[in-house]
């Protein structure tokens, strides 16, 4: 379900390595499944044991009855164990379906929990790496924006570059800064943060030592949009 996310550290779950994390989960679980009239899975979570309770570490459902079902499920399993509990917690993306299929049926309360520079933490090994790697990523983005913009665009990171060309019908890496070509400059922090969506491109722009000229903004954003970082709970290793 999660498997698109920017931030999935988990290869391509096939059949075969779902059954293996399941198995090798590293507490006492309980996955449960909804299916529906079909017998079609429309919806999954995965209960764990923490500090004498069964607690849902990852979840996802496609429908409002799907999402019932689990609920129903989880409040009576193991002969109604958490049937004293007043609250579920799931663990969920402010953007996610699920959520919002949450927040148009019942009284739910949203808790974000923040650990400054703690937690999951990114450093880029390699720019021109990287590059390579979310080029056509970048291409995909640009091109479903239809953005009426020419022009040359350079992107610094530190001391190290690298050179965009792009029209409203393409983007592509090209070898040196032409003069008529524009510049923004990053800390090799800022980029990182931007690259995984964890800051949008005004905050960057905002910070100390950066150099982002106001019109390209809206460029910027189209190949950095932000997003809301998420890790599925399976993922975590």
């Amino acid at each position: 379900h999660y498997g698109t996310s920017m931030c999935t550290f988990a290869p391509t779950r096939t059949v075969a390595r779902q059954v293996h994390y399941l198995k090798n989960w590293f507490e006492d679980h309980l996955p449960l499944l909804a299916f529906n009239k079909e017998g079609k899975p429309e919806g999954y979570v995965l209960l764990s044991r923490r500090r004498e309770e069964l607690r849902a570490y990852e979840v996802a459902a496609n429908t409002w009855p799907a999402i019932l079902a689990l609920l129903h499920s989880q409040n009576t399993v193991h002969e109604g164990e958490l049937a004293s509990q007043t609250e579920v917690y799931w663990p969920l993306p402010l953007t996610d379906a699920t959520y919002y299929q949450l927040a148009d049926h019942l009284p739910m309360r949203s808790e974000i929990e923040t650990y400054p520079d703690g937690g999951w933490m990114a450093r880029m090994v390699s720019f021109p790496a990287l590059v390579q790697s979310v080029l056509p990523l970048w291409q995909n983005r640009w091109q479903k924006h239809h953005i009426e913009w020419t022009g040359v665009l350079a992107l610094v990171v530190d001391k190290e570059r690298c050179t965009l060309e792009l029209s409203p019908s393409r983007l592509r890496l090209v070898d040196r800064l032409s003069s008529e070509g524009q510049e923004v400059r990053f800390s090799q922090r800022g980029f990182t943060q931007l690259v995984f969506g964890f800051r949008p491109v005004s905050w960057a722009a905002i910070q100390a030592g950066q150099h982002v000229p106001d019109e390209l903004v809206p460029i910027l954003d189209v190949l950095f949009p932000y997003k809301q970082s998420w890790i599925a709970g399976s993922d975590y290793f």
